[in-house]
């Protein structure tokens, strides 16, 4: 350390030290001197006494100080790292710490600033940053998005199939996470976390409303819900039922007055619905401005159309003036009722035939549509729109809900609704299980309905006799490959199966793992895949679209989908999709045609009492009085039913 030149001038070589000066004791490791007992001298005035040279730091430890005071003008002293000193440093010398290998500070140690093992700007080495979508890991930059299609790390693998950054961590919604070098879901056995994006959420298969845990949740626009195993319907009635409650209960995403269904209903205290408002009068004698439009009672426009106004001496045979300023000559105008048998306007046109009541009420649960009234409820056995039908018989309640939480198919109620109530809820004669709409479908004691007869087990770990078949859990046939115990499912009838086959472990500690182990031959290993000769690689998911497994052709034209569902009554045969629900109004394997119309339905079922044949539904059940195949024609008047139950 240098002296200044100035400072040695004014320092005698020789000092006469006072008799109370004492050895330095302070400066471990210095040639030992003297120090006068006020204080140190400052590092300008210091001399190196006996064998010390001056102005040479002899033993190489610097100067030491406690503070900037002891070092003298334009020099500072810094504590040393690791090191239970301070040295004096010039201040022009030192700045503050940056990773460049040097001791920028002064205090004795290097980069001492930055972990270069976790920093994100200096991973590994000084300004080696990590680029976006990495973070920096054990000194080396590793992938923390993988879900964004990129090779963040730049090791050549992108999201899930870098395997050591991203195996665990999210990649996509409803929990999908990387597992096995794929974006999988973790497991089968959870609810559909979503019932109205057409994905399969719970990698079991089933999407949206076609998976039973979907019962109930929405899965379409206003409101729509699963009213039945693969059927996403409005809940509420075909027309809106209260047009002042502010809910859209048809579903048609119009609520009350704004729909056309409750123009002319009440929407308020003296008020209907007019035109797409609760604004018109609606009691037309009862001395008050119900709406506040200035006129009273029949004085209103809007009461033009009610029989008491016409009635009433000064509008005799004429009606209101569409100003409110008295009558013309016209006789009324407007049908007043639209359900009551009467041509109130006298245009020769009654109820729903008069196009005044297009869309209106023609009785407490009928509406006129196209000139006729229309069925409005579908389970009040009541033929509200007098056509001689009732209910589901009625072709206007067509998919409409109908008693037990069924539907209108083929002129009967079809779905069972609830399954282990012991009532027969759509009529059909069949109860419960023995009722075909209940397969599949959770039935009494945990169980679910299978071949007619309450006879899965239902929960297989519970001890319990679920189905009454005398055998519990594993014991049970019903249950096999159901979850029996933590990583365990039922094989063989015993509690020792891989259960996940799809987490890299060996579950049953058998020493095979995921589709290793034949325990998981056909079931789910990722997202549309099944295991199958030891590997990840048979199609599962038959009506996405998508190739799962790699090999080329995807759904019903991979040979692995040969008789698996391709959506709603449809099945993959022969490498094509192919029509099997018949009576449900949809073209469920998309190939333009509907039902009978479709050559798939040849010879299968279009409802109760009747089947497809040639291109179109005809009349099997010919002695129940209901007209089966909807061709306007009942029992033997249907010339299906020439020779058919003693018809001629």
């Amino acid at each position: 350390m240098e002296i200044h030149a100035q400072e040695r001038r004014a320092v005698p070589r020789r000092l006469p030290w006072r008799r109370a000066a004492r050895p330095v004791t302070s400066l471990p490791g210095s040639q030992r001197g003297l120090v006068s007992s006020a204080r140190l001298l400052p590092l300008s005035a210091l001399l190196v006494l006996g064998a010390c040279t001056y102005n040479v730091d002899v033993d190489g430890d610097l100067f030491r100080c406690e503070t900037d005071a002891d070092c003298g003008p334009g020099w500072i002293c810094v504590p040393q790292e690791n090191r239970d000193v301070s040295i004096c440093f010039r201040a022009d010398a030192c700045a503050e710490e940056r990773c460049n290998e040097a001791d920028d500070d002064c205090d004795g140690a290097t980069d001492e600033d930055f972990d270069l093992s976790s920093d994100d700007a200096n991973c590994g080495a000084c300004g080696a940053a990590c680029p976006g979508g990495t973070q920096c890991v054990d000194a080396a930059c590793h992938e923390v998005d993988c879900a964004n299609g990129l090779d963040d790390d730049g090791d050549g693998l992108t999201d899930c199939l870098d395997e050591i950054d991203c195996t665990g961590e999210g990649c996509g919604p409803n929990g999908l996470t990387c597992l096995s070098a794929a974006c999988r879901c973790r497991t089968g056995d959870g609810p559909e976390a979503a019932c109205d994006d057409g994905a399969d959420n719970d990698c079991d298969g089933l999407i949206d409303c076609d998976d039973d845990s979907c019962a109930g949740q929405l899965c379409g626009p206003n409101a729509r819900v699963c009213v039945a195993l693969g059927v996403c319907a409005c809940p509420g009635p075909d027309t809106e039922a209260t047009c002042g409650d502010g809910l859209d209960e048809d579903c048609d995403g119009l609520t009350d007055c704004a729909d056309p269904d409750c123009r002319g209903l009440g929407c308020g205290p003296g008020l209907v619905c007019g035109d797409g408002a609760c604004d018109t009068e609606a009691t037309c004698d009862n001395g008050e401005d119900d709406d506040l439009d200035g006129w009273t009672d029949c004085g209103d426009p809007d009461c033009c159309s009610v029989p008491a106004c016409c009635a009433e001496a000064h509008c005799a045979g004429t009606i209101c003036d569409p100003m409110g300023l008295g009558c013309t000559a016209s006789g009324c105008d407007g049908e007043g009722a639209c359900g009551d048998g009467l041509d109130e306007d006298g245009d020769g046109k009654t109820d729903c035939a008069d196009p005044d009541c297009e869309s209106r009420s023609c009785g407490p649960t009928c509406q006129c549509s196209g000139g006729l009234p229309h069925e409005g409820s579908c389970g009040d056995g009541v033929d509200d729109d007098g056509d001689g039908k009732t209910d589901c018989s009625d072709p206007d309640c067509d998919g409409a809900p109908c008693t037990g939480g069924g539907l209108c198919a083929g002129g009967t109620c079809s779905g069972e609704g609830d399954c282990a109530d012991g009532n027969d809820n759509d009529g059909d004669t069949l109860t419960d299980c023995a009722d075909p709409d209940c397969e599949g479908r959770a039935c009494a004691g945990g169980g679910l309905c299978a071949g007619g007869t309450c006879s899965r087990e239902g929960d297989c770990a519970d001890g319990n006799d679920n189905d009454g078949d005398t055998l519990t859990d594993c014991a049970d046939p019903d249950c096999e490959g159901a979850p029996c115990a933590e990583g365990l499912v039922c094989g063989g009838g015993r509690c020792e199966v891989e259960a996940s086959c799809q987490d890299g472990l060996d579950d049953d500690g058998d020493g095979l793992t995921d589709c290793a182990d034949p325990d998981c031959d056909g079931l789910a290993c990722g997202l549309g895949l099944r295991c199958g000769g030891g590997g990840c690689t048979v199609e599962a998911a038959c009506g996405s679209g998508y190739d799962e497994d790699g090999d080329g052709p995807a759904d019903c034209a991979d040979p692995d989908c040969d008789g698996a569902a391709c959506a709603h009554g449809c099945l993959c045969i022969g490498g094509a999709a192919t029509e099997t629900a018949c009576d449900d109004g949809a073209d469920n394997d998309s190939d333009g045609t509907t039902d009978c119309a479709d050559a798939d339905c040849e010879g299968l079922s279009c409802g109760a009492g009747c089947t497809c044949a040639a291109g179109t539904p005809t009349e099997t059940l010919c002695d129940d009085g209901a007209d089966n195949d909807s061709d306007g024609t009942t029992d033997c008047a249907d010339t299906d039913c020439a020779g058919i139950a003693g018809c001629p």
